[in-house]
């Protein structure tokens, strides 16, 4: 059984009324036996927060402990007995990784928790068909799934590995298009943003679109039951349907230049990329009241100056809680007295800025 301590410390529903004026962000976060972390502890404000060091110390491991504050997989799509920490001569497994923070929320200070079952030794789901199992505390008590995370916190995530979005298979689009909003309330937020990130037009591509855009909507629901019925051996053997809406993919294109983004160059579609997570983010605050969570892995090396500064003012406009990740603090100094500073060293954290 998990400490109460790895939970958050609220008992079961009690939840305070205070008020608070800056939205939905992390007070506290408490990560233990993830990764290369022991148990690391973060008191934090409501500002955006930099974590800097050089590489491997650990940096992405704490956006990948916050992600986990939100359903699914995280932002490596990792096994979950995969995250536990390992230390030369030690088996994983012994203590299962937890992540827990008190969230604060207008409606008063939340206590939210996540971490592999215990009860699954060494990552075998025993009793569960193989499968590993996440638990999910909410306020000191047992959720019924990871949905209940969702409800009180968002989380959106740009890390490296996206960098090849447009280039690579239609799978991660359609997983990066799961977590936004749908296309067209995407395109309208992103027509809305000013600023040097560049124009981006949305599409969805696939079966299903091609027929709306040919024909009735009756039409096509007859022609995807039809498609569906003449595929069921095969789908049955292939273990999923190979037809419908699941298998649609994002399309983009750089307005001003008239070019696809998986033919722009790397820096274009970095920022192409920002520009939607930022309308992402936008349209989020305004159906929940309150900015998302932005977890933004080296980000900044990569943009210029005009650029740097733009995203650090969108972010500070919105009043979110953007944790940003990078080797050089003097990425950030368009934060310097706007933003919480960490410095990362070997899998501990220390308050301040990393020496240069």
């Amino acid at each position: 059984m998990l400490s109460p301590a790895a939970w958050g410390d609220a008992e079961p529903g009690a939840v305070s009324q205070q008020q608070s004026e800056t939205g939905v962000w992390l007070r506290r976060l408490l990560v233990t036996q993830f990764r290369c972390y022991e148990e690391t502890e973060l008191r934090l404000g409501a500002g955006p927060v930099v974590l800097t060091g050089p590489n491997g110390a650990g940096k992405t491991n704490l956006l990948e402990a916050i992600s986990f504050l939100s359903p699914g997989r995280g932002l490596r799509r990792a096994r979950l007995s995969e995250i536990d920490r390992r230390t030369a001569g030690a088996q994983s497994g012994t203590r299962p990784w937890t992540v827990a923070a008190t969230v604060e929320t207008p409606e008063g200070p939340r206590d939210l928790g996540s971490g592999r079952d215990p009860a699954q030794a060494d990552g075998a789901a025993q009793g569960n068909g193989g499968r590993e199992r996440r638990l999910v505390r909410v306020d000191g008590a047992a959720a019924r799934g990871q949905q209940a995370l969702a409800e009180i916190l968002s989380v959106v995530w740009l890390t490296p590995q996206m960098d090849g979005l447009f280039r690579e298979g239609a799978g991660g689009r359609r997983r990066f298009l799961d977590r936004l909003d749908m296309v067209a309330r995407l395109q309208s937020a992103c027509d809305g943003a000013e600023g040097p990130f560049p124009k981006v037009d949305l599409g969805l591509e696939g079966a299903v679109e091609d027929w709306l855009r040919g024909g009735p909507a009756l039409a096509a629901e007859d022609r995807l039951r039809d498609g569906l019925a003449a595929r069921r051996r095969q789908d049955a053997e292939s273990g999923g349907a190979g037809l419908g809406p699941h298998r649609s993919d994002l399309l983009a294109h750089h307005r001003a230049k008239g070019v696809a983004a998986e033919l722009c160059s790397t820096g274009e579609q970095k920022a192409l990329l920002i520009a939607i997570l930022l309308a992402h983010a936008r349209l989020l605050t305004l159906e929940r009241g309150a900015a998302p969570l932005l977890l933004l892995d080296e980000v900044a090396a990569h943009l210029d100056a005009a650029r740097r500064a733009a995203l650090y003012e969108e972010i500070l406009d919105l009043g979110a809680q953007a944790w940003l990740t990078g080797t050089d603090v003097a990425d950030f100094d368009g934060l310097a007295g706007r933003a919480q500073f960490f410095s990362v060293h070997d899998g501990t954290v220390q308050e301040g800025a990393a020496a240069p």
